[in-house]
């Protein structure tokens, strides 16, 4: 690793021999690049042997997670880190905000809980539009699904999608040439698309907008 050792004998009483017990020697500089190559041989020290896998693999989960990767499977506020942004946000006292790509509704129902705010909700794909228009009953003056997606033009564009609550979905061809979107969006189907400015051309705008999009 770049790293010059210390060969430390220690002596254990009794009849087993000596030992050798190999550390990294601490960089004589204080620079933040040598401190980050001291801990990083420390690290490889420690847990770059067999035994130490599994604890490895925890450390390296844990993370992740707290950098918001691999929480796509969770719609939990909290596991995905959305719940500090929710609670700053409410702090503004935001009046209207829109959840492009709703899905099921879990970001809107996060929405509608964290805040008073009023949300507008677009979700193209029918299924799961009955699934997120039951959101309407339990906030019915705040809550407005609509059965469109939303892209730079009014139009109807092709959606590629597998189970109808598949939340890999995308309206961009190019996404499914990734592995393991391809293997699942292998439906296609026209829906309506509109532009937000269209949408609002005689309303307010929104305080905040959560799009889920594929970036290429």
């Amino acid at each position: 690793m770049g790293h010059s050792i210390d060969r430390i004998p220690a002596r254990v009483q009794g009849s087993v021999p000596s030992v050798a017990v190999v550390v990294p020697r601490r960089p004589e500089g204080r620079s933040g690049k040598s401190i980050k190559r001291y801990l990083r041989g420390l690290y490889v020290f420690i847990f770059g042997r067999p035994s130490m896998q599994s604890i490895d693999n925890i450390i390296l989960n844990l993370a992740l997670g707290a950098k918001g990767f691999a929480n796509y499977h969770s719609c939990d506020p909290k596991d995905t880190g959305e719940e500090i942004f929710l609670k700053l946000l409410s702090k503004h006292d935001p009046h209207l905000c829109i959840d492009v790509g709703a899905n099921k509704g879990d970001y809107s129902e996060a929405l509608l809980n964290f805040t008073n705010c009023k949300v507008i909700a677009f979700e193209p794909q029918p299924k799961i539009f009955e699934i997120l228009s039951k959101l309407q009953t339990r906030f019915p003056n705040r809550f407005t699904p609509v059965n469109k997606g939303v892209g730079d033009q009014d139009t109807e564009l092709d959606l590629h999608f597998g189970d109808e609550d598949s939340t890999l979905a995308s309206f961009s061809q190019e996404v499914n040439a990734i592995d393991y979107v391809g293997l699942v969006n292998t439906k296609t189907a026209k829906m309506e698309v509109i532009t937000l400015d269209s949408f609002f051309k005689d309303l307010n705008g929104p305080e905040s907008l959560q799009i889920d999009f594929a970036k290429n």
